[in-house]
């Protein structure tokens, strides 16, 4: 996998004692259209089955093994501080690239000198088991975001569509230098507030080209809902754009996360009996006119209570 000629593109696939799940990503990133790339596999886990894996069926591929295990964030920015191709795209390995996703992002940056990042839309993938939902739900045309409003709102907002997921993304390289992912902006959503520090260098492109598949399972971290790490992604937007306190879709994104953390403390591991009054006295306060003036909230916040009804009702 030889680069051609005009920019250089580097694969880093972050892997974590998932060997049956990298294979699948690594098959599907050999199998590129466009094969100009180097393929780095960097493998942050604990025991040694993916360098077992590696040895024996992938010699021919860069790995680097990271021993003693990074952090998260320090793993995702030892990548970045590595990295000295033009153009870099961090994959997860647990999930799929579509054969055209290295041809199709490529170009998009290729064709956009002045754009620092290009995400695209991607099949939900539930473990094993393909489906026809989509990570960013209906869209038909490329957006281009200018602003860090613009990027922060499909995250927070419940309607329209939803942002590119994560490892889709491939960066220009001097869009992301000297980025790091930050615990203090957002904890298990730094993602987004990384996002934003990308976005304030120059502009992101989402596609709506479906060119991978983002797996949804028990090990994964993306399914778990974190109401307090929310509530420090919304304060972090709203000090860094022009999101209001009290904007619609921020108090929709509160209500939401605040009825999932009344949920946790119902299964004994939410917030203090204080903090829990509190928190129920705003979902009292604000819940009827959010539900009353919105579908899709009433949707979500069923979504949301339903196991807790379900577990309640009597075993006949």
């Amino acid at each position: 996998m030889d680069d051609k000629m005009g920019a250089s593109l580097t694969i880093y696939v972050l892997s974590r004692d998932r060997p049956d799940m990298l294979r699948a990503a690594l098959d599907s990133i050999l199998a590129q259209i466009d094969p100009h790339f180097e393929l780095i596999v960097s493998d942050n886990s604990l025991g040694d089955a993916v360098e077992r894996m590696m040895c024996a069926d992938y010699p021919a591929i860069h790995y680097v093994r990271r021993a003693p295990p990074l952090e998260a964030l320090t793993h995702f920015k030892a990548i970045l501080q590595a990295c000295s191709s033009d153009y870099v795209t961090l994959f997860h390995d647990d999930d799929i690239m579509e054969p055209d996703y290295v041809q199709r992002m490529r170009a998009a940056l290729d064709m956009n000198a002045r754009v620092g990042a290009v995400g695209c839309n991607a099949w939900v993938l539930r473990d094993d088991q393909p489906t026809r939902q989509t990570v960013m739900g209906r869209i038909s045309a490329p957006v281009l975001i200018t602003s860090g409003e613009a990027l922060a709102r499909p995250y927070i907002g419940i309607r329209g569509a939803r942002p590119a997921p994560f490892p889709s993304y491939m960066y220009r390289r001097e869009a992301v230098s000297g980025l790091f992912l930050d615990a203090a902006s957002g904890g298990k959503y730094a993602d987004v507030a990384f996002l934003m520090k990308v976005q304030q260098r120059l502009p992101i492109l989402w596609l709506p080209n479906i060119l991978m598949s983002y797996r949804i399972h028990a090990s994964n971290d993306s399914g778990a809902v974190d109401p307090v790490q929310q509530m420090r992604l919304a304060r972090y937007i709203c000090n860094n754009t022009c999101i209001a306190r009290h904007d619609r879709a921020m108090e929709e994104f509160r209500f939401l996360a605040y009825l999932s953390w009344w949920r946790s403390r119902r299964r004994g591991q939410g917030p203090r009996r204080r903090t829990h009054r509190i928190i129920l006295k705003y979902l009292l306060l604000k819940g009827p006119k959010l539900l009353l003036t919105s579908g899709e909230a009433w949707r979500r916040a069923l979504a949301r209570i339903a196991p807790a009804l379900r577990k309640r009702q009597p075993a006949w």
